[in-house]
């Protein structure tokens, strides 16, 4: 499981993003935790989107099955 977070969210801030990542990360899942920086709630539809969407794409590649 990988938990996104933009810094600048307000609806869900990156702060309880990283608070459920770290009730998770002991878990026998994959779990991992990224904040992208000077980003809102709506990190899919910003300029620069890419950057995130690479990342996840990295991430799976990386680390699924």
């Amino acid at each position: 499981m990988l938990l996104i977070a933009g810094s600048e969210d307000r609806a869900i801030p990156a702060t309880l993003s990283r608070a459920n990542y770290e009730k998770y990360k002991t878990s026998s899942s994959v779990t991992d935790f990224k904040e992208f920086a000077e980003r809102t709630h709506f990190i899919s539809l910003q300029e620069g989107w890419e950057e995130v969407a690479d990342y996840i794409t990295s991430w799976v590649n990386e680390k699924g099955d």
